[in-house]
C-alpha cells in the first residue's frame, strides 16, 4: 500500500490466495469510489473496502485499506531567467512574469510568484541581482537569484548646459555590462581638449573614442562597439580640463 502524495498518488496491491478458481473485485471507497481491478492506483486518501469473491466456489471474503495524505512538502520547480528593462523618465517596473519561464510545482499547484526589488532607477543602471521566489499552495517556497539589466534613458544624465556637480556624472557607462555595445558620456567642465579612451585590464588603450575640442556644459555621447572586445573589466579614462575621470565597464560575453 502507498499513501497518498500529492492528493491522487496513493496505491493499493491486494493479495489474494486460498481459492480455488478466478477472483472477482468489488472495491468501494470515498466520494462513491468503485473498482474491478485486483490493485488500484492515483488514490487519494480515504478507506478502501474489496469484496473478492472465489468464482468457483462463491466464496467471498472482505477487508480494507486505509490511504493516508502525506503532507506536500516539495517546493516548487523554478524556470527563471534574467531580463532587460530600459528606464522611463528615471524609473521603471518589472513583474516577476518577466522572469519567469515556466515555474511549477508537482504537487499542490503555484499559489504565487515575485521578485524583489521590482523597482529600478538611474542609480541601478547596469547589472542587478534580483530574487525571484515562488510559493506553492502547501506554503513551499523556493527562491533563485536572476540578473536584470538596466538601461538608462536620458533623465539618467545631467542636463546640457549644466554643470557636472560629482565626479560620477562626469563619466558614465550604460549598459554595465555591456554584450555588443555600450554608450559612454560626459559633460565638459570647461571648454578646450578633451580625450575619451578605453583601456583593458593591462592598460593597453583598445579604444579612442574622442580627441578633439569641448566647449564648457555639453554633454557629449559615444557609442563602443564591444562585439571585437573580450570579456572582461575596461576603464574608460576622460581627460578634461586638465582633470582625468575613470569608471569601469563590464564586457560580458
Amino acid at each position: 500500500m502507498t499513501n497518498a502524495e500529492c492528493g491522487t498518488l496513493g496505491a493499493v496491491n491486494l493479495g489474494v490466495s486460498g481459492g480455488t478458481g478466478s477472483y472477482t473485485y468489488a472495491w468501494t471507497g470515498p466520494s462513491g469510489f468503485r473498482a474491478s481491478t485486483e490493485d488500484l492506483s492515483s488514490l487519494a486518501a480515504g478507506t478502501y473496502a474489496v469484496t473478492v469473491t472465489d468464482n468457483a466456489t462463491q466464496c467471498s471474503a472482505t477487508t480494507t485499506a486505509t490511504i493516508a495524505s502525506i503532507p506536500d512538502t516539495t517546493p516548487p520547480v523554478l524556470r527563471a531567467a534574467g531580463f532587460e528593462v530600459t528606464l522611463v523618465n528615471g524609473a521603471a517596473t518589472i513583474l516577476a512574469d518577466d522572469v519567469d519561464y515556466g515555474s511549477f510545482d508537482t504537487c499542490s499547484g503555484l499559489a504565487s510568484i515575485r521578485i524583489s526589488p521590482s523597482t529600478f532607477s538611474c542609480a541601478n543602471v547596469g547589472s542587478n541581482n534580483v530574487t525571484f521566489t515562488a510559493t506553492d499552495n502547501a506554503g513551499n517556497t523556493a527562491s533563485a537569484i536572476v540578473t536584470v539589466i538596466v538601461q538608462a534613458d536620458a533623465t539618467c544624465l545631467p542636463l546640457s548646459g549644466t554643470t557636472a556637480a560629482t565626479a560620477p556624472q562626469r563619466l558614465q557607462v550604460y549598459p554595465n555590462p555591456a554584450t555588443s555595445a555600450a554608450t559612454l558620456a560626459f559633460i565638459a567642465e570647461k571648454s578646450g581638449a578633451a580625450q575619451l579612451a578605453v583601456y583593458n585590464s593591462l592598460g593597453q588603450q583598445v579604444a579612442l573614442l574622442y580627441n578633439g575640442a569641448v566647449q564648457a556644459g555639453r554633454e557629449y555621447r559615444f557609442t563602443l562597439q564591444s562585439e571585437a572586445l573580450a570579456g572582461g573589466v575596461y576603464t574608460c579614462r576622460v581627460r578634461t580640463a586638465g582633470h582625468v575621470y575613470t569608471t569601469r565597464l563590464l564586457i560580458a560575453k
